[in-house]
C-alpha cells in the first residue's frame, strides 16, 4: 500500500474567502511522535536490504484545484493550493510507498500554478493571505490532523499509465479513492505523476460557503501530483 501522506485535505481551502477579516493564523502544529507510523516500517525494510527510494521534496509537488460554485460564483475566485514539502519512501520491489505532507506549510495561489490550472488573473497578496488564514483556521485543523495520508495498493512495477486504488486519510477519516497515475520506474530513481478527485463531504468536511450558499466552494477537489523518489545518499 502506498501511503502517500499527501496534504490534500487542506485544499478544501475556504477558497472563496469573501470575508476579508484577517484572523491570526494558528501557530505551526507540533508533530505528534506517532503522526508518521509508516516511517519505522520503511526503515525496517531498508535495514532488511530492501531497495528503498526516498521522496525528493525539491522535485515533488502536489496541487489541489479548488473551484467556486453557487449563483454568485462570478463574485468569487477559483484557488490553487499546493505543497512542496513531500517526504517519504517508495519500496519498488515491495510495491509500496509512503509520502507525507504537513498541512501547515501549504501555499495558496502561486502565480505559475494558477496559470497551469487555467485560472485567470492573479489575486492580491491580502486576498491570498486571507484565503490561507481561512483555510487553516476554519476549514482544516493542523493541530489535530497535521498531515493528509494516501495509501495505494499494488503499485505497478512497469512504466506507463495505470489506475490504482488509493487509501486517503483526511480530517481523521480514511477512505478508498481511485487515482490515475503514470509511472517512470528506474533503478536509482522513480517518477510517479497523476491525478485524482475527491469530495470534501466524504471526509466529514463542509464546503466553505457564504451569502447563504450564493458563493461556495465546490464539493469536488481535483488533485494533481508529481512525486520523484531516488536512492538516499550513502552515509560515510
Amino acid at each position: 500500500m502506498i501511503r502517500s501522506t499527501i496534504a490534500i485535505g487542506a485544499v478544501l481551502v475556504a477558497a472563496l474567502a469573501a470575508s476579508c477579516a484577517q484572523a491570526p493564523v494558528r501557530g505551526p502544529a507540533a508533530i505528534p511522535s506517532g503522526a508518521q507510523p509508516w516511517r519505522s516500517h520503511y526503515e525496517a525494510l531498508r535495514s532488511q536490504g530492501q531497495r528503498l527510494l526516498d521522496v525528493d521534496p525539491a522535485r515533488s509537488l502536489v496541487v489541489i484545484e479548488v473551484r467556486r460554485g453557487g449563483k454568485l460564483a462570478a463574485l468569487g475566485h477559483d484557488h490553487v493550493v499546493a505543497s512542496h514539502e513531500l517526504t517519504g519512501f517508495i519500496a519498488p520491489d515491495a510495491g509500496v510507498a509512503e509520502v507525507s505532507i504537513p498541512l501547515s506549510t501549504l501555499t495558496v495561489d502561486e502565480p505559475e500554478l494558477r496559470r497551469a490550472a487555467g485560472f485567470p488573473g492573479q489575486l492580491s497578496p491580502s486576498d491570498i493571505q486571507n484565503t490561507r488564514v481561512n483555510m487553516l483556521n476554519h476549514v482544516l485543523d493542523p493541530r489535530r490532523h497535521p498531515f493528509v495520508a494516501v495509501s495505494v495498493s499494488q503499485v505497478p512495477a512497469r512504466s506507463g499509465p495505470a489506475t490504482v486504488e488509493a487509501e486517503l486519510m483526511l480530517n481523521g477519516v480514511t477512505r478508498p479513492e481511485k487515482a490515475e497515475i503514470t509511472i517512470e520506474p528506474g533503478t536509482e530513481r522513480m517518477h510517479v505523476g497523476g491525478r485524482m478527485s475527491i469530495r470534501q463531504t466524504d471526509f466529514g468536511l463542509v464546503p466553505y460557503a457564504i451569502l447563504a450558499g450564493g458563493i461556495r466552494v465546490e464539493d469536488e477537489l481535483v488533485i494533481r501530483f508529481d512525486v520523484v523518489a531516488g536512492a538516499a545518499p550513502k552515509s560515510r
